[in-house]
């Protein structure tokens, strides 16, 4: 009986699969499981109020990091972070999100070819979808339909005998870390193959430039540090740079990279479509935030149209000022559909000059602190403090000066993060090929 190949292009880690014949998974990997996100999490975005410089950059990085690592009292994350770029740039991403859906309609197309054994068909037909998905790497939200399309070209390669063409697609698979446990036996030997000339393959770098810059430079999906950045110790061959700053539309590009001569790719990014829209709001939200005040603060106009732009009940605001090494911090959360101001945080000085992520954390922490049932109005019952006032009397406000977080024995337990360390935006979802044989 002839084969037959079915490609499942979700996140479900298990698949049950009746059939007479012996079924094998090719999952791909994910890093780490994260922890489930709460029934009551509510959808937050970021929006920075800084200078555009590469410290400023790196500090909004780190709060991202802190608020997507956030969880509740029962170990579940209660904000789920929004990315910005896709609604700033609503309608510029329109060919990109063609190409994803038309590789996917080469894929469909490649299984069926796979299934009536045509396989020069389903190389044509995966190999389409490969480009195509390259092409378009910087918006694709579940990179491990990628990561499938590789391995059904090599499996298609290979049973079409071209084993140079399938060692080509297996190393690229390899590449991007994907998980070959599925492919048949012949399959997965090959694999092993391209896996282990990749490991004594020579190292080539690549100098990343954008404008402008300090832009999110990352790799075949792996983030490495802002722009401008010099990326060494990448795999003689081809690989994938990708590059994201808010307020531009991403971008992507097909590199190779040689032991013989550095790579340098010069990207100039496009103003996002709505990026101005975004602009306008941001010296609304610093004067809403300096008006907030008294037992109820609440901010205006600007703060609701936050909200409407991105379509999200929740938005912190966070404002950074003063030298490279010196950051002041203000952290503002917002309720954009009621302009509550429900929680601040304000830290006068944070050293800055070894990437301050204790002080980041606390601070996260503790704007996240809230009651969301009193802050909206809600009734709750006081709780006396040890001076017999109410703990609710100031539930929304919290004001830290000086550098307390980063000084005393703090500091020995102050964590580095160097510029290898991901955004938190960054999401490769899991999928699985099934072979049915």
């Amino acid at each position: 009986m002839k084969p037959r190949l079915s490609l499942f292009l979700g996140r479900a880690a298990a698949l049950a699969v009746a059939t007479s014949f012996v079924t094998t998974t090719i999952a791909t990997p994910v890093l780490a499981a994260e922890p489930a996100l709460a029934d009551t999490a509510r959808q937050i975005v970021i929006v920075g109020l800084a200078a555009d410089e590469k410290e400023n950059a790196e500090f909004l990085g780190e709060v991202q990091r802190a608020v997507e690592e956030h969880v509740n009292a029962e170990g579940k994350r209660d904000y789920q972070l929004k990315d910005p770029n896709p609604i700033l740039n609503a309608g510029g991403e329109a060919q990109d999100r063609q190409n994803i859906a038309t590789a996917k309609g080469f894929l469909d197309a490649g299984q069926a070819s796979m299934q009536a054994e045509d396989f020069e068909d389903a190389v044509d037909q995966l190999g389409s979808a490969v480009n195509l998905l390259e092409t378009s790497y910087g918006v694709l939200e579940d990179r491990s339909v990628y990561q499938s399309a590789l391995l059904l070209l090599g499996e298609a390669r290979r049973r079409r005998g071209d084993k140079a063409g399938a060692l080509q697609a297996f190393r690229r698979a390899a590449t991007i870390k994907t998980d070959a446990e599925g492919l048949s036996d012949a399959g997965r030997a090959l694999f092993a193959q391209a896996a282990k000339e990749l490991e004594s393959s020579p190292a080539g770098a690549v100098q990343v430039n954008t404008e402008p810059p300090y832009a999110e430079v990352y790799v075949d999906g792996k983030f490495r540090g802002l722009s401008p950045r010099l990326v060494a110790g990448l795999a003689e061959g081809s690989h994938i740079v990708s590059v994201n700053k808010v307020g531009f539309a991403r971008t992507s590009k097909r590199v190779d990279v040689s032991s013989t001569k550095m790579a340098h790719e010069e990207l100039k990014l496009e103003p996002a479509r709505r990026a101005l829209l975004l602009d306008e709001l941001k010296p609304k939200l610093a004067a809403e935030i300096d008006a907030a005040k008294g037992d109820v603060p609440v901010g205006g106009a600007a703060v609701e149209e936050l909200g409407k732009l991105f379509r999200t009940e929740t938005a912190l605001i966070v404002r950074l000022e003063g030298p490279e090494t010196q950051k002041s911090l203000g952290l503002y959360l917002f309720h954009t559909e009621t302009k509550r101001l429900v929680s601040k945080v304000e830290i006068a000085e944070v050293d800055w000059s070894f990437k301050n992520k204790a002080a980041v954390d606390a601070a996260v922490k503790r704007v996240f602190d809230v009651n969301w049932t009193e802050a909206l109005g809600g009734e709750v019952a006081e709780e006396p403090d040890d001076d017999g006032g109410s703990v609710t009397s100031e539930w929304w406000f919290w004001t830290l000066i000086g550098a307390a977080v980063a000084g005393g024995t703090v500091a020995a337990i102050l964590l580095t993060q160097d510029d290898a360390s991901p955004p938190p935006y960054d999401h490769d979802g899991s999928g699985a090929v099934v072979f049915q044989f």
